[in-house]
């Protein structure tokens, strides 16, 4: 069985993969990579964190999580901004907010809703990503390194991952 696996059967059946772990779970290539399992559980629960097991208690779970045969997985939008919560840093924040949006796994009314959502418990690192990803400077080449094609205009918000929010 799977760390993962392992760390949803402690934390119970409501238990939602989240953060970095789901994120690494959906393929994102700029999440830090952890050892620890985040998972989220109802405000009622009463699971502690133990080990790398990372449980922190939410009023409301996620609608949008998918079922898998094991656990449900967070939503993109839910796990970026659940993760974004945890890092302490502004790079890998931009990181996954930028890839969240380049590579399509999310769009940008659902990482703002999420946002939104989260109030201003630990979010001025990914409020602060995501005005920048709206604003343009995702896109351009220079914002980090990982990014290697070229923009012609880096205010062009176009993108494929933005197709209906223009």
């Amino acid at each position: 069985m799977s760390t993962a696996g392992a760390g949803a059967l402690y934390a119970g059946p409501d238990a939602q993969l989240t953060g970095l772990t789901a994120l690494i779970w959906y393929g994102f290539r700029q999440a830090p990579r952890t050892s620890d399992v985040h998972l989220v559980v109802p405000h009622h629960a009463r699971r502690r964190s133990t080990g790398h097991v990372v449980i922190p208690r939410a009023l409301a779970l996620d609608e949008k999580a998918r079922r898998t045969r094991l656990y449900p997985v967070c939503s993109p939008a839910r796990s970026v901004v659940d993760a974004a919560r945890r890092l302490r840093q502004i790079r890998p924040v931009r990181a996954i907010v930028t890839e969240a949006i380049q590579r399509e796994f999310t769009d940008l009314i659902s990482l703002d809703e999420e946002i939104t959502r989260a109030r201003r418990s630990s979010t001025a690192l990914v409020r602060r990503a995501f005005a920048e990803v709206v604003a343009g400077a995702g896109w351009a080449p220079a914002s980090e390194s990982w990014c290697r094609q070229p923009v012609d205009d880096p205010d062009d918000l176009r993108r494929p991952g933005l197709r209906g929010i223009m």
